[in-house]
């Protein structure tokens, strides 16, 4: 899900967010609903590339985090996972802390 969302992919979060699904920015506003999330992955450019550093994932809850270059910045990313079950097929909430890096 981390690449997806770095590469701003939208079919692939078509199936699993829930009916309530909240996107969480640290520093700026909540986006709520599956349709506006979807949205802005489809009116977003990709990322160049994604580097994912650590993988953890405990019941209803995950988190990666990494470094993703983008064309204007790259940017350090921790991207929390809150799953609908302790199943994880659905996604309740994603909560992401994004930091742009000084050096490129």
């Amino acid at each position: 899900m981390a690449i997806s969302l770095a590469d701003r992919d939208p079919r692939a979060f078509e199936e699993v967010l829930t009916d309530d699904f909240r996107w969480v920015r640290a520093g700026e506003a909540v986006s709520r609903g599956r349709d506006a999330f979807l949205r802005y992955l489809a009116d977003e450019s990709a990322a160049d590339a994604i580097t994912i550093f650590h993988v953890s994932t405990d019941g209803q809850t995950g988190a990666v985090n990494g470094e993703i270059a983008m064309p204007a910045t790259d940017i350090a990313f921790c991207h929390v996972f809150e799953f609908g079950s302790a199943a994880g097929n659905t996604i309740k909430t994603i909560t992401s802390y994004l930091i742009p890096l000084a050096y490129r």
